[in-house]
């Protein structure tokens, strides 16, 4: 069994207040270098705090200082955002990983159907079908974070010619994702909830902003080669052309 996601409970100092604090820490770290490096924003060595006036002898050993911040921060909101975050949002991953899950599932009971797997159910091959997976068997957060999903108690529906659905076939029907698929499931539901789900986006979002650090640092020091290779291989080019 795999181990889930622990819900917050009134003895957590982790509020919704506190895992914004770390947001805007880790966003103020990767703005900063991501200016300095990509803007060539220059330190000075003097900083005025509260009247007083810092001089530092090597500002630079600041950006180093930085650097040594960005991935502590970025760990302590992983901390934050996964104590407190997906255990508040799970309602909404629950319904998104019904919908895709129980999508998954029909299409896998419609293909056994057609190779006339549920004869002995009298469910014809021609016959469309629809599968629900019942309360007892839906999700928690702990069945959630197991690396493969099984469903032994499946309710079988027979689709009638008016759109409506026939009583639950007799036996029903059980069904099983490998580590593989539900993982592929996942990523499916995380991107869906990203998309469509504004709190959800709030919390998953600075993640992904906060790489705009390293690609700043890559592109200070990647940019100056590729452009001068493009303007080694422009000279040569016009060189090759001139002399025609």
């Amino acid at each position: 069994m795999g181990q889930g996601l622990r819900m917050p409970d009134s003895t957590d100092v982790i509020d919704r207040a506190s895992v914004f604090k770390q947001r805007r820490l880790l966003l103020t770290f990767s703005f900063a270098l991501a200016a300095i490096h990509a803007l060539d924003v220059q330190l000075s060595g003097n900083v005025t705090a509260q009247g007083l006036v810092l001089t530092f002898q090597h500002p630079q050993v600041l950006v180093i200082v930085l650097w040594i911040a960005w991935p502590w921060s970025l760990w302590r909101y992983w901390q934050y955002e996964r104590h407190y975050a997906d255990g508040v949002l799970f309602t909404a991953r629950e319904a998104v990983a019904m919908r895709i899950c129980e999508g998954e599932i029909t299409k896998r009971i419609q293909e056994g159907v057609k190779q006339g797997h549920y004869t002995g159910q009298l469910v014809r091959e021609s016959d469309a079908v629809t599968v629900k997976i019942p309360i007892g068997e839906q999700f928690t957060e702990y069945r959630y974070a197991e690396s493969e999903w099984v469903f032994p108690n499946l309710n079988l529906y027979v689709q009638k010619p008016d759109h409506g659905l026939s009583g639950p076939v007799q036996g029903g029907a059980n069904c099983s994702f490998s580590e593989e698929e539900v993982g592929r499931m996942k990523r499916s539901i995380e991107l869906e909830l990203i998309r469509r789900n504004p709190s959800f986006a709030d919390f998953k979002a600075p993640y992904w902003i906060a790489m705009v650090a390293p690609l700043a640092l890559l592109y200070q020091h990647l940019w100056p080669v590729v452009s001068c290779h493009w303007s080694w291989l422009g000279s040569k080019w016009m060189q090759q052309n001139c002399s025609l």
